[in-house]
């Protein structure tokens, strides 16, 4: 039986294609917008009212998405408050304690040197005199 402790949430969530699609979707219409504006910038004498349908259908598409997320993800019944400690699936620490009560005095990359220890870890090779020019 295990006794490690879970988490439990009680907030639903979403489905994550269904937020994926309301990703794209405000893509969209972001590129609706962008589109309009540039083929207005690029043929002034095009027709002004697919310019503006076009920006408008795009406007509606991205207010319709985010106004959408808002209502499936609920981003504001579902914030973390900061001064509230949570369950973060992190309290067994025991293990960590114990590993580094079994490596104690052994050295690894990571182990500083002492500064009075550190000659006794340097190798000195002779330099011959013809590279030394």
């Amino acid at each position: 039986m295990s006794t490690t402790p879970t988490v439990e949430s009680s907030t639903p969530t979403p489905n994550t294609n269904l937020v994926a699609g309301l990703a794209m979707a405000g893509g969209l219409g972001i590129l609706l917008i962008l589109i309009g504006f540039i083929a207005g910038v690029f043929d002034p004498n095009m027709n002004s009212g697919i310019i503006g349908l076009t920006v408008l259908a795009g406007i509606l598409c991205l207010i319709g998405a985010i106004v959408t997320w808002a209502a499936v993800v609920r981003p504001f019944d579902h914030f973390d408050d900061i001064n509230v400690a949570q369950y973060h699936g992190h309290e067994g620490h025991d293990a960590h304690d114990d590993h580094a009560r079994e490596t104690e005095g052994e050295v690894n990359a990571t182990t500083p040197i002492p500064a009075d220890h550190a000659v006794d870890h340097v190798k000195v090779y002779p330099v011959p005199d013809s590279a030394a020019h």
